[in-house]
């Protein structure tokens, strides 16, 4: 093969119909965006010259992500043809490389192929072969395009060999299955000719859940807006250097603030699954879902204080005594080093349900020290009054 040539994107020609995929993968797009912007050489892309225009025939995720990586230029192979020469060409690709086709990218692909000069009159079996499917899927796009006129009836097939036969009188007898749903050549029936879609996965290989990668889908629109602003950015770079207005005006702030819009665009989008195990989480601000910039960035470890008893080191109480030092605090009675020795002694021979019974009944109740729950009192003790069972300083202050 030829060294790849530089083409212009804006001379690339993306509108002709030849592209065999049912949609573009956003997702894929900011993946290879980010490899490019990693430094990576991604495969050139595949486009059929006709002297007029480049046909775009592989390579469309590769296309869109140069494009939003603000290239103006992408590496090409590029081959001598028409059209018409760079859809036959599509409709084999992405079979054994590239991004996993689903059902509806090869039923698109069959379509086109039926439809296509080169299709009309082949057999489902060449076709199939041609495509990358089994042919019992082509012969059910067949039936309904024939039945909705997209493709002319035809009792006429060319085989892979070459040779034309006519097909009216084979199996006559029997009645040919029609379609039950109009988008049935989508699936394929044959257990072997189709695998199992394989799972959207993350960065690090885990499975999007239903809702994040519905975010991620959403998020397309977004790098969408990225990419226009990028263009804009680029035009207004072009026109700043060619056109008379810079003898007044610099608009290199202005394609700054264009690139960077662009960026915080991006970086909102979901990159990989979070770790945490429910809702609540502050990493992920309860989305489940983090962003490239939430993933990248370091988590603090988690601090054990190694002042608190084992036996009370759970949830529910640490909760509860970070609410009484802050209380304490609050009410300028500080927890000293002794005191908070001897609260925790003591709230640990109570056990962590009772202990956090007390702490809430005392700041509930405005009192600055701490009561076995199950003491029966006499009188409630007044703000700054000593409990008989409260733990305090050595000198009483709380």
């Amino acid at each position: 093969m030829s060294r790849p040539s530089q083409i212009l994107l804006s001379e690339i020609r993306i509108d002709g119909d030849t592209q065999p995929r049912a949609a573009i993968n956003d997702a894929v797009v900011v993946e290879y965006r980010d490899a490019l912007d990693a430094g990576a050489k991604l495969p050139p892309a595949i486009v059929y010259y006709d002297s007029t225009a480049y046909w775009l025939a592989a390579g469309f995720h590769r296309y869109h992500a140069y494009t939003m990586a603000g290239y103006e230029r992408m590496p090409c192979e590029v081959r001598r043809g028409t059209r018409d020469e760079a859809a036959w060409f599509a409709v084999s690709t992405n079979q054994t490389h590239g991004l996993r086709r689903s059902n509806e990218d090869k039923a698109k692909a069959v379509k086109m192929a039926l439809a296509h000069p080169n299709g009309v009159g082949m057999s489902d079996r060449a076709i199939a072969e041609h495509v990358g499917v089994d042919h019992k899927t082509v012969a059910r796009c067949r039936r309904e395009m024939e039945s909705t006129g997209e493709v002319p009836q035809s009792t006429k097939r060319t085989g892979r060999d070459g040779r034309t036969i006519e097909t009216g009188a084979i199996g006559s007898t029997a009645e040919i299955p029609q379609s039950t749903t109009p988008d049935e050549c989508n699936y394929e029936i044959d257990d072997e000719s189709e695998e199992p879609e394989a799972p959207r996965l993350d960065p690090n290989g885990f499975p999007w859940s239903d809702s994040a990668y519905g975010d991620v889908l959403e998020f397309g629109a977004f790098r969408t807006y990225a990419a226009e602003l990028r263009d804009i950015a680029k035009q207004v770079k072009r026109s700043n250097d060619t056109n008379y207005l810079t003898t007044k005006f610099d608009f290199s702030a202005l394609v700054a603030s264009l690139r960077a819009a662009a960026r915080i665009l991006e970086s909102a989008a979901p990159y990989a699954m979070c770790d945490c195990t429910g809702p609540g989480c502050e990493r992920c601000q309860q989305s489940g879902w983090l962003t490239k910039a939430q993933y990248d960035l370091p988590q603090e470890p988690e601090v054990v204080d190694p002042a608190i008893p084992e036996e009370l080191n759970t949830p529910a109480f640490l909760g509860a005594w970070d609410e009484w030092e802050k209380y304490r605090k609050e009410r300028r009675k500080t927890l000293t080093k002794t005191t908070r020795k001897r609260q925790l002694k003591m709230l640990a021979s109570w056990g962590p349900a009772k202990a956090v019974e007390a702490i809430e009944a005392s700041i509930t109740n405005g009192w600055v020290g701490l009561f076995d729950p199950d003491t029966k009192r006499g009188k409630k003790p007044g703000a700054g009054q000593r409990h008989p069972n409260d733990a305090g300083d050595a000198d009483g202050q709380f």
